[in-house]
């Protein structure tokens, strides 16, 4: 090693001890100096989950409108809105998250943005390919995708079925 890092390396430590040894007569312990030169724990990392979900709802032709609700892993309960553009038949909405979540005084929520289209699937069964655009609170941020059936009926009644990813 060259003396240039050495000597560095050396006055480094010596600074340290003597800043640790001077906090603690004020009043810092080792502990508190160590947490304040560490990265703290509470830094969000984004992890990739398994995403499925399940849901029933209605469209509403009129409006241009749908919602339908269900379970998700890993969102859990859920309540979604969207707006259909009547143009390319592409939807974009949220689905909202939380305790009592399908309910409208729920008092904390957590959402995912998403966009949806749609294909004609192998059976010739509807096809739909969601993708996550961000969100709020525990998903701000998020991005992934899932795909899976629609099942839609005359009266524009449909059942979902979902799996993907999602990271957040």
């Amino acid at each position: 090693m060259s003396r240039t890092i050495v000597r560095t390396g050396l006055i480094f430590v010596t600074l340290l001890c003597l800043c640790v040894g001077r906090g603690a007569v004020a009043g810092l312990s080792v502990a508190d100096f160590e947490a304040a030169v560490s990265p703290g724990d509470d830094l969000k990392h984004p992890e990739t989950k398994k995403f499925k979900l399940k849901g029933a709802g209605q469209i509403d032709i009129a409006t241009f409108t749908l919602e339908f609700s269900g379970k998700s892993s890993p969102l859990g309960k859920y309540n979604a809105t969207g707006t259909i553009n009547p143009a390319n038949f592409q939807i974009q909405g949220t689905f909202t998250t939380g305790k009592d979540a399908c309910a409208d005084l729920a008092p904390k929520h957590d959402s995912v943005n998403w966009t949806a289209a749609f294909q004609q699937g192998p059976l010739g069964d509807i096809q739909a390919i969601f993708t996550f655009t961000g969100g709020t609170g525990k998903y701000e941020g998020a991005t992934g995708s899932a795909s899976g059936p629609v099942i839609l009926d005359a009266d524009f009644m449909f059942t979902i079925n979902l799996e993907g990813r999602i990271t957040y």
